[in-house]
């Protein structure tokens, strides 16, 4: 066996101390002592704080309070949706602060009337959270009938979404999401469905304001339109180099949708409301076709695909959409072999953007199963051989991670709690019917033994109730008790030398099949 390496050398010295990540960081983890329940109970509230470093916290799942526990995470959350309302041209003061002042609260009721809620508090519900990534993110469906009814108009949010969309397609300047200015807007989405109907996407540009406004909206199917490469799109690909300088409006949409698709996949390329870095899209096509299984084969063929967009870059992204997810057991195999090589990039390579972190996530699993062969190599073989490529490698691995283990936390979080509960009624000595008599009871002794006592004269109906409360109690605790015990073990055996976090958190992604479907058992017990 070789050697450790310094950089497993370095994170093992510690690991094996404080639960710290590295001291340059200084981010302090909740120990439980040599306690596995309270180790595993800990673990949310541990996962929470890693999430805040990275900035990796899958929110969309969340509807926090600012109080307690969950304070730092309710930041993460208000900084996402002051940034995102942000980019919708609501006022909501400085888009980088993560404080639920006054000013973003009027700006979010705003948005809440306008999506059809009512103004309320501090609290972000989940309904203005999906709506928020609906109209902002690349990747999930519009309802256009919700927000442009047949027949009807636009809801003035749609407007705002449609804008900040035409940015990033190069159809409109970079300036501020303003709903009231409807003439340039007008004039927008009519070159829209002139470069459309030029590119062959659409019959013709008399295509109704709503049409053009939901396939303006439609990455997905901008994309399918382009990758099946009608003869105008061919034309428009031709020799099409990575500066938008002196390009056409047809061939600047095409070559911004490829800088989209491509930043959905995890590479590196900035905010895609600005104009096209031409060094960073050379590197990240570079990236893209060095590590793809369909590679140009000779090196004109790579000199080409690298330096300039070409219709069997759209074929591609079309036919990755169409194939599997990568696996839970390719992913937990990977991380278990480049622990500490991952928990260093975790800490210390891993750069966020506010756009990047809730966006692509779909494509993160199919672009993962892609990298299958790689997961099988170690992290520093990979590194040697394309060192760029492991922070989207590396990247791409935590947001699938992440995006499961919220799901998986939301269970255990659930069992915990109705471990607690049932812990109290035994611990409490009895369990009585809804409606307390005194002529049915049920004792419990702390030997585990159970007394039940129902008088001849006990209503059979509230007898039969006091039956099934201890029944579901009793499987409650069973339950409850199943997941809780995996999470120990689960805990126990990343938590020896190295303390395995990122292991962990895999661990759990692969559990996760199990720890949901008996959680589902629990809520299904009433």
């Amino acid at each position: 066996m070789p050697p450790p390496s310094t950089t497993q050398g370095h994170v093992a010295a510690l690991f094996n101390g404080p639960r710290r990540l590295s001291a340059a960081q200084g981010v302090p983890l909740r120990a439980g002592g040599e306690e596995p329940l309270a180790n595993a109970l800990n673990l949310e509230e541990n996962l929470q704080i890693l999430e805040q470093r990275t900035g990796l916290v899958p929110l969309s799942a969340l509807t926090p309070s600012s109080q307690g526990a969950n304070y730092e995470r309710y930041q993460l959350v208000v900084r996402a949706v002051r940034l995102r309302l942000s980019h919708l041209g609501y006022a909501v003061g400085d888009p980088t602060s993560d404080k639920m002042n006054a000013e973003l609260l009027k700006g979010l009721n705003v948005f809440r009337r306008d999506i059809g809620l009512e103004a309320s508090g501090a609290t972000i519900e989940q309904a203005t959270w999906d709506a928020l990534q609906e109209f902002v993110t690349l990747e999930d469906p519009l309802q256009i009938d919700k927000w442009y009814p047949v027949g009807g108009t636009a809801r003035p949010v749609l407007v705002r979404a449609v804008q900040l969309r035409l940015t990033t397609l190069g159809l409109r300047p970079n300036v501020p999401v303003d709903p009231s200015d409807t003439n340039n807007l007008r004039i927008q989405l009519a070159r829209f469905r002139a470069v459309a109907a030029e590119l062959g996407l659409i019959p013709s540009s008399n295509i109704s304001e709503r049409q053009a406004m939901e396939l303006v909206l439609s990455h997905d199917a901008l994309v399918d339109k382009v990758a099946k490469a009608a003869p105008p799109v061919r034309q428009a690909l031709e020799g099409l180099a990575l500066s938008e300088q002196n390009l056409s409006a047809a061939r600047r949409l095409l070559l911004r949708l490829a800088r989209n698709e491509l930043w959905l996949n995890g590479y590196p390329l900035g905010d895609i409301r600005e104009p096209i870095t031409q060094q960073k899209m050379l590197k990240a096509l570079d990236l893209y076709w060095r590590n793809n299984p369909k590679r140009p084969l000779t090196v004109a063929a790579m000199e080409s695909a690298t330096h300039q967009v070409t219709p069997e870059l759209f074929e591609d992204f079309a036919r990755q959409q169409r194939e599997e997810d990568v696996s839970r057991d390719d992913i937990l195999g990977f991380v278990r072999a480049n622990e500490a090589e991952l928990q260093d990039y975790w800490t210390s390579e891993v750069d966020n953007s506010d756009f990047f972190l809730w966006d692509g996530i779909k494509r993160t699993f199919k672009w993962l199963k892609r990298q299958v062969v790689r997961l099988g190599q170690s992290l520093s073989t990979i590194f040697e051989a394309v060192g760029d490529f492991v922070r989207t490698l590396a990247r791409n691995v935590f947001r699938s991670l992440f995006r499961v283990a919220n799901e998986v936390l939301g269970a255990v979080s659930r069992a915990a709690t109705a471990f607690v509960d049932g812990i109290g009624i035994f611990l409490g000595g009895e369990l009585l019917p809804p409606a307390p008599r005194l002529n049915m009871g049920c004792r419990l002794n702390m030997d585990c033994d159970t007394v039940l006592l129902i008088d001849q004269e006990a209503p059979l109906e509230e007898a039969r109730s006091l039956l099934r409360r201890l029944e579901r109690v009793t499987a409650a605790l069973g339950l409850a008790g199943a997941v809780l015990s995996l999470v120990i073990r689960l805990v126990a055996s990343a938590a020896t030398g190295v303390i395995g976090w990122i292991t962990l958190i895999a661990s759990l992604v692969h559990s996760a099949p199990e720890i949901i479907a008996k959680v589902s058992a629990l809520a299904a017990l009433g």
